[in-house]
């Protein structure tokens, strides 16, 4: 009897022993399952996703046996001409996807289909000349899209459909010439848009409609030459605006209206010659506004930046100004600053600067003044600085300053004579 009960014990330790070896190896091929790898590439787990990355590994296609887990691919320095439909399917918990640098010249539509929770993708560094319509379709949550240095020349209008989260697109040193009309239309959630340093020549009016959350553009260092009226239309949000290094001759009258949250423009280094009145009217949160640069600015009209009640700081430097109409700055209650240095002024005015209730610096170094009229610096109850050095001066009417009650520093380098 003690035998056999002996026996019967034994027999299910054996049993225990079978059962936790069976668990085992199964947790081991499931292991073994989620870490398979493609060849020629490595995939690890830092914390608690999965990171494939293929690197110089000489690829053709994007591998079909990517683990199904996948939180990131990563294959740069390949030969990869065409990503074709259905390349990354169903792989539901992929977060991103870089491309960079893989000679990928053609995205087939649906090539990056039933990817739910993608976040990130780019696409830089690649031979790309067009993009399908429908090659982003339904892609729910993703929100940065890189395109940097692709030879894509034209965005036409619905390329961008169905991609609802998306907040960042970056397009810098690509080969775009035109942005047609309609080309981000219902992107809901852009605040970001960056066309920094390419060849666009043309802004077609309603290029950027439909953007309700954009606040930044960069079109830095483009062809522009000219900002039509309805460019930026319809841009609430829109904070910054960086135009920076154009041949920009002409800007249409209403090629600014309606920006209620825009708080700076960039024009410096352009080949504007005219500010015309009214070009930035009805802007009332603008506080910065550069126009520095490339000597072609000759003149400031009367009411050139009328109705800015918001406008800080004024930026003229470096430019061609040999004059500044009477009043060329009223109606600015805010403004703080003004930046003339390096113009080709010879004569400030009567009324040049007049009714500026909190202006603190004025700024006229190396420019070509040789006379300064009584009234000149008119009603400037906080002007503290006025820079003056570096000029040709030789006359400076009586009472010029008298009506300066907080100046505490002029900087003058020339002979002076006072006239009664």
């Amino acid at each position: 009897m003690w035998y056999m009960l002996r026996i019967e014990a034994e027999l299910r330790m054996m049993s225990m022993y079978f059962n936790k070896t069976i668990v085992l190896l199964m947790i081991v091929v499931l292991t073994n399952r989620i870490l398979s790898c493609p060849s020629n590439c490595s995939c690890t787990k830092p914390y608690t996703t999965l990171d494939v990355k293929c690197l110089w590994g000489g690829f053709t296609f994007i591998p079909t046996d990517f683990p199904n887990d996948s939180y990131s691919i990563t294959m740069r320095g390949h030969n990869i001409p065409t990503i074709e439909n259905g390349a990354f399917r169903s792989m539901t918990l992929l977060n991103t996807i870089i491309l960079t640098s893989n000679q990928i010249s053609t995205i087939q539509k649906g090539a990056f289909e039933n990817l739910p929770a993608l976040w990130i993708l780019f696409l830089d560094h690649n031979k790309l000349t067009i993009i399908q319509t429908g090659a982003f379709a339904d892609l729910p949550r993703l929100q940065k899209l890189n395109f940097e240095r692709t030879q894509i020349t034209t965005l036409q209008p619905g390329t961008f459909k169905g991609l609802p989260a998306l907040d960042t697109m970056f397009w810098d040193h690509s080969q775009i010439t035109t942005i047609q009309t309609g080309a981000f239309e219902n992107l809901i959630e852009l605040t970001s848009l960056s066309l920094w340093k390419r060849q666009i020549t043309t802004i077609q009016t309603g290029a950027f409609k439909d953007l309700p959350a954009l606040t930044f553009i960069n079109l830095e260092y483009n062809e522009i030459t000219t900002i039509q009226q309805g460019t930026f239309d319809d841009l609430p949000a829109l904070n910054l605006i960086k135009l920076e290094g154009n041949p920009i001759t002409t800007i249409q009258p209403g090629a600014f209206n309606d920006l209620p949250a825009l708080n700076k423009i960039n024009l410096e280094a352009n080949l504007i010659t005219t500010i015309q009145q009214g070009t930035f009217k009805d802007l009332p949160l603008l506080n910065v506004l550069v126009l520095g640069g490339r000597r072609t600015i000759t003149s400031i009209q009367n009411g050139a930046f009328e109705n800015l009640p918001g406008l800080q700081s004024l930026v003229l430097s470096g430019q061609n100004i040999t004059t500044i109409h009477t009043r060329a700055f009223t109606n600015l209650p805010a403004l703080i600053s003004i930046h003339l240095e390096g113009n080709q002024i010879n004569v400030l005015q009567r009324g040049t600067f007049e009714d500026l209730p909190v202006l603190n610096i004025i700024r006229l170094t190396s420019n070509k003044i040789k006379t300064i009229q009584n009234g000149a610096f008119k009603n400037l109850p906080a002007l503290l600085q006025l820079h003056l050095q570096n000029n040709q001066i030789t006359t400076i009417e009586q009472g010029t300053f008298e009506d300066l009650p907080a100046l505490i520093e002029m900087y003058v380098q020339s002979l002076t004579i006072f006239h009664p």
